[in-house]
């Protein structure tokens, strides 16, 4: 009998190319996002929002408790580094990564953010608490 964990922790997850290099192409993005929301869904997580720009990726994602905001990130960013690597496309990330933690009433609001980071900056309008 499958039981349903009630643990909901929201983490928006977010790491840069080494010295911020824009590594990502374009044409390599969607590949990217692609690639970490069905990571997040093997490794049991509920991916809510990806969004890989040329120099950094950003993803929100609930987190099980059976799993480590740190083993997530670790993995997901060897994952992306193995992806591109096998399409002939070699980047490194920076040491480090931003973790935070979204309340579930805040969810929508920080997944509209993520999306809008994708967008033409013409098109992203200010980035108000009231968006």
């Amino acid at each position: 009998m499958s039981t349903v964990d009630p643990h909901r922790l929201y983490v928006h997850l977010a790491w840069s190319t080494l010295a911020r290099v824009p590594a990502l192409a374009p044409a390599r993005r969607a590949t990217v996002e692609t690639h970490l929301l069905a990571s997040c869904r093997w490794l049991g997580t509920e991916p809510i929002e990806a969004c890989a720009l040329s120099d950094r990726v950003h993803l929100l994602v609930r987190v099980p408790s059976v799993l480590s905001v740190h083993d997530l990130a670790a993995r997901l960013r060897t994952d992306v580094e193995r992806l591109l690597a096998d399409g002939g496309v070699v980047v490194r990330w920076e040491p480090g990564y931003a973790a935070v933690t979204v309340a579930p009433r805040d969810v929508r609001r920080v997944r509209r953010r993520i999306v809008r980071l994708g967008w033409p900056m013409e098109d992203r309008g200010p980035l108000t608490h009231h968006t």
